[in-house]
C-alpha cells in the first residue's frame, strides 16, 4: 500500500479531524486531495466545526501527535486522525519511548518548507566555520528533541519566537524556514537545511503502520 493510500485510509475512518491552526492552506489542500472533501473555513476564534458528518478541531501543530496519541490511550474507541508537518511528528518521535504509538503516513509531497540552522549575519560566517568543523553547535530551538538527534547542543527550547530570542542569547538557531522573509527581517541568514517539512497524517488507527523517518 502506497503511502498516498495509507493516509487517505485513515481520514476515511477518522471521526474527528486535528488540523494546525498555522500555515493552514497546506494541510487542508492536502486533506481535500485525499478525501474529495471540503473543509470549513477557521479563524482565530473558531476551534471546531462540524462538517461533511465529522469534528474538525485546530490546534497547533506541535501538539497534534502527543494529542491523538494520548486519546488513543484515554479513548481507544474514538477514530482520530491529525495532519501535521513531518518536523512535529520528528519532534515526537525523537524521544524512543514515543515511538511506534501512532500510525503516520506521507499526506503530500508538496514542501511547505524546511527545519533549518539559521544565525545572525554578522555570526553567520563563525557558525558556518564551526559547523565546517563538526562542532557540536548550542542552538535555541522549538525542536529539542530533533535538534539533539540531528546532533546540536539545545541552549534554550522555546515555544514560539525563535529569531529574537537567539538574537537576544547572541546565538544560532534550528527553526522552520518556509519563503525565508521572516528570517530575514530579523537580521538571520540560512546556513544550512536540514529536514523537509511537509504534511503528515497522524492516526489513532494501526493498520497502516508506522511511518519511517526519512
Amino acid at each position: 500500500m502506497s503511502e498516498f493510500k495509507k493516509a487517505e485510509k485513515d481520514l476515511a475512518s477518522a471521526e474527528q479531524i486535528l488540523l494546525p491552526n498555522r500555515y493552514e492552506d497546506a494541510f487542508v489542500e492536502a486533506y481535500q486531495e485525499l478525501t474529495g472533501l471540503e473543509v470549513p473555513k477557521a479563524d482565530e476564534r473558531r476551534l471546531k466545526a462540524t462538517s461533511n458528518g465529522l469534528t474538525y478541531r485546530w490546534i497547533r501543530g506541535r501538539d497534534i501527535t502527543p494529542t491523538i496519541v494520548k486519546l488513543s490511550r484515554e479513548k481507544p474507541g474514538l477514530r482520530v486522525s491529525g495532519l501535521t508537518g513531518y518536523e512535529w511528528w520528528r519532534e515526537f518521535v525523537a524521544v524512543e519511548r514515543n515511538r511506534c504509538k501512532t500510525a503516520t503516513s506521507v499526506a503530500s509531497n508538496k514542501l511547505i518548507g524546511r527545519v533549518s540552522l539559521i544565525a545572525s549575519a554578522e555570526s553567520a560566517k563563525a557558525v558556518t566555520q564551526r559547523r565546517s568543523n563538526q562542532s557540536r553547535i548550542q542552538v535555541v530551538t522549538a525542536y529539542p528533541n530533533l535538534a539533539r538527534k540531528l546532533g546540536f547542543g539545545v541552549k534554550q527550547a522555546v515555544s514560539g519566537c525563535v529569531e529574537g530570542v537567539a538574537d537576544s542569547l547572541d546565538l544560532p538557531a534550528l527553526d522552520l524556514v518556509c519563503s525565508g522573509q521572516t528570517i530575514k527581517k530579523n537580521g538571520f541568514v540560512e546556513i544550512e537545511p536540514l529536514l523537509d517539512s511537509f504534511p503528515v497524517v497522524v492516526s489513532t488507527l494501526s493498520p497502516s503502520g508506522r511511518m519511517e523517518e526519512r
